[in-house]
């Protein structure tokens, strides 16, 4: 198992068990596997090249193709179970089994086309087809190097470092304002809050 993640379970309410964490460990090769895919395109005209619409609606670029190649390849070779797999970019591939894996290879594509912050991927696995089944989620900030860990009852860690309150300098504010918010739709995402929700 990787260093890295032996040392982030150690923050955790309780151990994994064995199920959870052959599927941790599966998910964590994953991420490794679609960082070396995605941070080699970001920012390149080769990334950008469009292959088609995913399952998902966008439009899928050469990395998204290429992490989510990697990624799949990693999880037909470890993972520890049949399971039933659903991909932004392929979409549902099915397969048998009670556990569904969940992959969004770029989370932020439209960031890592342009080589800008934040981007990385979203996994999770679940022991049946409705969120509250979600056992385990790993986000990855892949140019911040961030990593997110979550297992249900066990609780969410991460690699990132947050500074404690009394240590905090400066405060930011930061305020939009919109002619017509009621015709506007957005969304704000932080990295790492998939991992937070699974995690309490």
């Amino acid at each position: 198992m990787d260093e890295h993640l032996t040392q982030l379970l150690a923050g955790l309410r309780c151990p994994p068990d064995a199920m959870g964490l052959a599927w941790l460990s599966c998910l964590w090769d994953m991420v490794d596997a679609g960082e070396k895919a995605v941070v080699a395109l970001a920012g390149t005209a080769a990334g950008r090249r469009p292959l088609g619409r995913g399952k998902g609606g966008d439009v899928t670029v050469a990395l998204d193709g290429a992490a989510e190649a990697a990624m799949l390849a990693v999880l037909r070779e470890r993972s520890p179970a049949p399971h039933y797999l659903i991909s932004e970019e392929a979409g549902e591939l099915g397969g048998v089994g009670e556990w569904r894996v969940v992959v969004d290879p770029v989370d932020g594509s439209l960031n890592a086309k342009r080589g800008l912050e934040p981007y990385g991927t979203t996994l999770a696995v679940a022991s049946g087809p409705s969120l509250r089944d979600v056992v385990v989620g790993v986000v990855a900030d892949y140019p911040r190097g961030h990593r997110y860990v979550a297992l249900a009852e066990c609780g969410a860690v991460s690699t990132r470092s947050v500074d404690c309150p009394g240590q905090v300098q400066d405060v930011e504010l930061i305020l939009t304002e919109m002619g017509r918010p009621d015709g506007a739709l957005f969304r704000f995402r932080d990295m790492g809050v998939l991992a937070g929700a699974v995690g309490s």
